[in-house]
C-alpha cells in the first residue's frame, strides 16, 4: 500500500492554510496509519497573492503543497489531497487530470518539470509565494520557470521567494500554461572573477573578468582600510568601476557577485596607493606561433604570479604558476588551443595585468 502523510504534516497543511488561505479537500485515507515509511519529509508550499489596493497589499487567496518522499508516486495516491477550487482565484497542481492541492510525489530527479496551474483569474495583479524553507535538498535546488518571460528564479530555502506578474486575459499566455517548478543541479561552478586596478586621471579603475557564467549579472564594488572589513560603494552591471574618492594612502577593493543560482563569489582582494598602475609586461608573438608565447617580466618585482588563459565564452583553458625573478617567461600550452581571441590574465599579489592574445 502507499504511503501516507505524516501527523507532522498534516499540521505543516493548516500553518500553510493559514498562511496563504484554503488549500484541499484531504483525503480520508489520510487520516488512518499516518506514516511516511521513513524519510525526511520536504515540503514545498506555492501561495497565490492578489493585489487588493495599495493600503493592504497583496493579501493571500489560495495555496497548493507539494510533498516529496520516495515511498510516495508520481500518480494520483493517498498521498495526495483533492484540490477545493473556489469561484475565483485559484491555484493548485494537477495530475492525471485531477487538480490537487496536496500533490505527493517522488524526490524530484533533474528532469522533474512540475505545472502550477492557475486558473479563474482576473485581469489584476498577483504574486507567487514560494516557501521552500521545509525544502530537504537531494542535490538539487528548486526553481520557478516563467514560460512567459523564459526566466528561472531561485527558490531561497531560507526565506519565501515573491514573484509578481500580471493577468492580462486577452492574453492566455499571461496565465495559462505559465508556470512550473523545475530543479536543477546544486552543485553549479562557482563564477570565478578576476579584477585588476589602473590610475584613471587620479581616480582608481577596478575591472573584472567573469568565468564560468553566460548571466547578465550585478556586481558589487567593496572597499576596505584594512583589507579585512569591506563596504559596498557601488553597484554595476558593467565590468568597471571607477572610484572618485580616493581620501587613503592605501585602499583595498574587492568584486562581489551573486549568481541566479544563489552562489556568492568573490574576486581576488586589489590594494591601492598613490602609485598604483597596471603591471608593465609585454607578450610575444602575438598572434601566438607553434602553442608558446614568451612573458616578458623584466620591469616589474619578483614573486609568484598566477597565468590565465581564459576563451572568449569565459571558460579557463590554461593556468600556470610562475615563480618570476628576473627577465622573461616562456609558456608553452600544453593542448592545442582553437584558433580565435583569448584573455590573458597574470595575476600578482600587488598586481594585475590582462590584455587580448590572438592564436591562430
Amino acid at each position: 500500500m502507499k504511503s501516507t502523510f505524516t501527523l507532522s504534516f498534516i499540521i505543516i497543511l493548516v500553518l500553510s492554510t493559514q498562511c496563504f488561505g484554503r488549500t484541499t479537500n484531504i483525503n480520508p485515507l489520510l487520516n488512518k496509519n499516518n506514516n511516511t515509511k521513513g524519510g525526511t519529509p520536504s515540503n514545498l508550499s506555492v501561495g497565490l497573492l492578489r493585489y487588493i489596493d495599495p493600503s493592504l497589499g497583496y493579501l493571500p487567496v489560495d495555496n497548493a503543497i507539494l510533498a516529496f518522499n520516495d515511498n510516495y508516486s508520481n500518480g494520483l495516491g493517498q498521498e495526495d489531497g483533492a484540490k477545493i477550487a473556489g469561484a475565483s482565484d485559484n491555484i493548485s497542481f494537477v495530475e492525471n487530470g485531477v487538480s490537487l492541492g496536496v500533490d505527493g510525489r517522488k524526490l524530484p530527479v533533474l528532469k522533474d518539470t512540475i505545472h502550477i496551474l492557475v486558473d479563474q483569474l482576473s485581469t489584476a495583479d498577483y504574486q507567487l509565494g514560494m516557501d521552500a524553507t521545509s525544502y530537504v535538498s537531494n542535490g538539487l535546488n528548486p526553481y520557478l520557470y516563467d514560460d512567459y518571460k523564459k526566466t528561472n528564479t531561485f527558490l531561497s530555502t531560507d526565506s519565501i521567494t515573491y514573484v509578481n506578474f500580471s493577468v492580462d486575459l486577452t492574453k492566455k499566455a499571461t496565465y495559462t500554461n505559465r508556470f512550473y517548478i523545475i530543479f536543477k543541479s546544486a552543485t553549479l561552478p562557482i563564477i570565478n572573477l578576476f579584477a585588476n586596478i589602473t590610475e584613471d586621471k587620479g581616480a582608481n579603475k577596478i575591472s573584472w573578468l567573469a568565468l564560468n557564467t553566460k548571466e547578465r549579472l550585478t556586481y558589487s564594488i567593496e572597499k576596505s582600510s584594512n583589507g579585512i572589513q569591506f563596504n559596498t560603494i557601488g553597484k554595476t552591471t558593467s565590468n568597471y568601476y571607477v572610484d572618485n574618492t580616493i581620501n587613503l594612502l592605501k585602499v583595498y577593493y574587492r568584486v562581489k557577485t551573486i549568481s541566479n543560482e544563489g552562489n556568492i563569489s568573490y574576486s581576488n582582494v586589489l590594494i591601492a596607493n598613490e602609485k598604483t598602475q597596471a603591471l608593465s609586461l609585454s607578450v610575444y608573438p602575438n598572434p601566438v606561433l607553434n602553442n608558446a608565447f614568451t612573458i616578458n617580466f623584466s620591469t616589474i618585482a619578483e614573486g609568484t604570479y598566477e597565468v590565465y588563459l581564459i576563451d572568449e565564452l569565459g571558460k579557463q583553458v590554461y593556468n600556470e604558476t610562475i615563480n618570476h625573478k628576473y627577465g622573461t617567461e616562456k609558456v608553452s600550452l600544453k593542448n592545442k588551443l582553437s584558433a580565435g581571441t583569448y584573455h590573458l590574465l597574470v595575476n600578482g599579489k600587488d598586481a594585475n595585468y590582462k590584455t587580448q592574445l590572438l592564436i591562430k
